[in-house]
C-alpha cells in the first residue's frame, strides 16, 4: 500500500471525538499514541491511537488523527524523551512533537508540554497499571496499557498545570457563554 492509502484508513477507522471544553492529554510515540480526554474534574474517555507502516506513513497518520479531534480547550503532551542511542529515534519523536505542536498553533488552541519525570512522579504512569484501570473503570488497552496508562498521567498534570496559568477561569466563562446562547 501506498502512504496515501494507509492515510486515508487511517482517516476512516478514527473513533467519533465529543465536540466541548476539554482537556486532551497525549503521551505520544512514533509507534502508539495514549490518549485521555475529559473535563478539568474527570477523564470521560481514554485510548491508544496505532498507526500502521513505516515511519513516516506512521507520522502521516498521527498528524491525520489530530486533525479528526474537535479542537479542545488545552492539549497536554508528553515531551518525548531524546537522548536515546539511535539518533534516527529521537529525530522521529522530534518530529511527532513537531505535529502535535502544528496543529496545536493552526486551531489557536493552548498546548502545554509535560516532562516525562512530572508524569511519573504523578503517580499515574506505565508502572502503575492497576491504579490507572480502577481510576478508568474499565481495563486499559491490551496491547499497549503502559501508553494509555501514561496518558492518564500527562492528563493530571496537564490539568494541574493549566490551573496554575489561571487558564480554567477562561475556559469556565466561554462555556457559560455559551451555554447563555
Amino acid at each position: 500500500m501506498t502512504p496515501r492509502a494507509d492515510l486515508s484508513t487511517a482517516i476512516l477507522t478514527l473513533p467519533y471525538q465529543r465536540p466541548g471544553w476539554e482537556i486532551l492529554a497525549l503521551d505520544p510515540s512514533s509507534a502508539a499514541v495514549g490518549w485521555a480526554t475529559g473535563t478539568p474534574w474527570k477523564v470521560l474517555d481514554s485510548g491508544v491511537y496505532v498507526p500502521k507502516g513505516h515511519a513516516v506513513e506512521r507520522l502521516l497518520q498521527i498528524s491525520a488523527w489530530l486533525y479528526n479531534w474537535y479542537p479542545p480547550a488545552v492539549v497536554g503532551f508528553e515531551i518525548p524523551r531524546a537522548g536515546r542511542r539511535n539518533p534516527d529515534t529521537d529525530r522521529l519523536l522530534g518530529a511527532v512533537e513537531y505535529a502535535i505542536r502544528m496543529w496545536c498553533h493552526q486551531i489557536d488552541c493552548p498546548c502545554i508540554p509535560i516532562n516525562p519525570s512530572t508524569v511519573k512522579a504523578s503517580g499515574l504512569h506505565k508502572s502503575s497499571l492497576r491504579l490507572v484501570e480502577k481510576i478508568k473503570g474499565s481495563p486499559l488497552d491490551a496491547d499497549h496499557p503502559g501508553d494509555e496508562a501514561d496518558a492518564f498521567g500527562v492528563f493530571h498534570c496537564t490539568v494541574e498545570r493549566w490551573k496554575q496559568l489561571g487558564m480554567e477561569k477562561l475556559a469556565d466563562a466561554t462555556y457559560q457563554q455559551e451555554k447563555g446562547k
